[in-house]
């Protein structure tokens, strides 16, 4: 695993947030939802940071309609880099170790790694240049998905060692006010 505070090179990996989506169950742009003072897409912006690599945020899709899938084909067109790590603006507890763990785990590997929790692949979710196709046929086979192109793609596991609040995911306004109890005091 890589030492905390070391840079990527940005021809190998950038990262992509996820900001796109269409927030129906929260009734307004997560994105912009204040957690501690920051809105959920700077806190994500920030983490990113901490690792050196340069994040471009997804906010509209070129492939629209299709979830966290159009965002990564977005980013795939949108970046040569060999590898992409994927994390979107609505888990703000993913920490930069955790993203680090799973972008070395995924240099080792044909298409890429995730993150992994009860049985369920999650994000933060890396996947190699080497997976585009693979992808792309997924999304053209109308399948959108992320569980079913994680066993597609056969991404390797990062059981994640962190505490569960990293892959806390808001999706409500009940899940934003729990996330506020979450926040270190």
């Amino acid at each position: 695993m890589m030492q905390p505070g070391t840079a990527f090179d940005p021809n190998e990996v950038r990262a992509c947030i996820l900001a796109g989506g269409q927030s129906s169950r929260m009734g307004r742009d997560k994105a912009d939802v204040l957690l501690g003072g920051r809105s959920l897409l700077k806190i994500a912006q920030d983490t990113v940071s901490e690792l050196g690599i340069r994040n471009p945020v997804i906010a509209e899709d070129v492939v629209p309609k299709c979830g966290p899938l159009g965002g990564i084909i977005t980013a795939l067109e949108q970046t040569k880099a060999e590898r992409i790590v994927f994390l979107p603006c609505d888990m703000p507890f993913i920490g930069a170790e955790l993203i680090r763990d799973v972008i070395s785990v995924a240099r080792n590997t044909i298409h890429g790694a995730c993150a992994w929790h009860d049985k369920l692949a999650c994000f933060p979710m890396c996947f190699n240049r080497a997976a585009e196709s693979d992808i792309r046929a997924h999304y053209d086979s109308q399948q959108f998905s992320l569980q079913k192109l994680v066993k597609r793609l056969e991404l390797t596991a990062v059981r994640s060692t962190v505490p569960e609040k990293e892959l806390f995911n808001i999706n409500t306004e009940e899940d934003l006010r729990l996330a506020r109890t979450l926040l270190p005091t």
